[in-house]
């Protein structure tokens, strides 16, 4: 098993090469600097899938010195200002959270409140958290900077979404519908200036600064009449687990993992997470399932809801054994080595009922970790 470094700097885009730096870094573990890229390409007439495979670069990353109730205090004497990681609108625009990256709360979020010069106040219960554990301090994506030159996206001529422009679909999570908010890009000088906006909100209300949450996928929803340029987003890899809670009220979870590498069904181990429900019936009946949508189907219809490959497990002796199975597929085709995880894509895992016991967490390793 390869050791847990805190972060590696990356870039995915198309035409840029950045690299970010990184501040107090852990001093038991090792940082290195990478630049790489990816581009997601935006076809005409098609909803794409469009995921942050990464989180933003750190402003932090260290220790723990020691933790008293909801604050933690960190080593060494980073001199923060008082609250600069609190959200003001329009002084302090990022909205920041906490990323455990070792020990019993590894890959777990707790979103920032307030700081002092070496501490972080921040909500959820950490009561786990302990000395020397690895945490790094990181603003939430927004869309301001997730796209932060527009590429990819074209922008409305007027202060409602026209029908040429990009609109960005963010699933909601419900009980009973697949959901989406739409954001659009409007470029004009009216109703407020340019600015990012949000269908169902004052087209005079700019919502640049709206966070994109770190584990939710979204939609780029082009009309037919549009190009097909490539979105770019700058990203970081993180170096350690990620914690995804399934929520048993839920029927639909949808979700995003921040891992810049693709992974088979076996590797992400979400069904021996115990966070996936299999079912004995070959045929998927009584059985979570996994929807994948990552682009790789080009005779899936174009619309947003229509999922490139679904899944379930199967967890019987016969037809060929347990193993994930493809839904509506050939029952003993085991496809446990299918990649159904790419940097990018999202997912929506279709719970079989509601309720009951708290499923435990899904802990996914990174491949180059494993």
């Amino acid at each position: 098993m390869k050791s847990h470094l805190p972060h590696l700097a990356v870039v995915f885009t198309a035409s840029l090469v950045f690299t970010a730096g990184l501040q107090g870094q852990a001093p038991t573990a090792a940082t290195s600097d990478v630049s790489c890229y990816m581009q997601t390409t935006t076809p005409v007439s098609r909803d794409t899938t469009f995921g942050l495979p990464g989180t933003r670069a750190p402003a932090f990353i260290g220790s723990v010195s020691s933790r008293s109730g909801s604050v933690i205090t960190v080593k060494g004497t980073p001199g923060w200002t008082t609250n600069q990681f609190v959200y003001v609108a329009g002084t302090q625009n990022d909205q920041f959270y906490v990323e455990v990256q070792s020990g019993v709360l590894e890959g777990q979020r707790f979103p920032v409140t307030a700081n002092g010069s070496n501490t972080l106040t921040v909500t959820g219960s950490i009561t786990s958290l302990a000395a020397n554990d690895v945490l790094a301090l990181i603003p939430h994506w927004t869309f301001a900077s997730a796209f932060p030159n527009l590429t990819g996206i074209l922008a409305s001529t007027t202060a409602l979404p026209d029908t040429a422009c990009s609109r960005i679909l963010l699933p909601l999570r419900l009980d009973d519908a697949f959901s989406v908010t739409t954001y659009y890009y409007y470029g004009g000088t009216a109703s407020g200036g340019p600015g990012w906006r949000k269908v169902g909100t004052p087209e005079t209300q700019i919502v640049s600064h709206d966070v994109i949450a770190p584990d939710l996928f979204a939609f780029v929803k082009r009309s037919s009449n549009t190009s097909t340029p490539n979105a770019a987003s700058i990203s970081a890899i993180s170096m350690s687990r990620r914690h995804h809670q399934i929520g048993i009220n839920n029927f639909y979870n949808n979700l995003e993992i921040d891992i810049p590498a693709s992974m088979t069904l076996t590797q992400s181990g979400l069904f021996e997470s115990g966070a996936f429900k299999g079912t004995t019936d070959v045929t998927g009946a009584g059985g979570d399932v996994l929807y994948v949508y990552d682009g790789t189907n080009a005779t899936r219809p174009p619309a947003y809801f229509n999922s490139d490959a679904t899944y379930f497990y199967y967890t019987g002796t016969a037809n060929g054994g347990p193993g994930w199975r493809v839904y509506g597929g050939t029952i003993t085709t085991v496809v446990s080595n299918n990649i159904a995880f790419r940097p990018g894509s999202g997912m929506v895992i279709g719970l079989a009922s509601l309720g009951g016991t708290a499923r435990p967490a899904w802990k996914p390793l990174p491949p180059y970790l494993q």
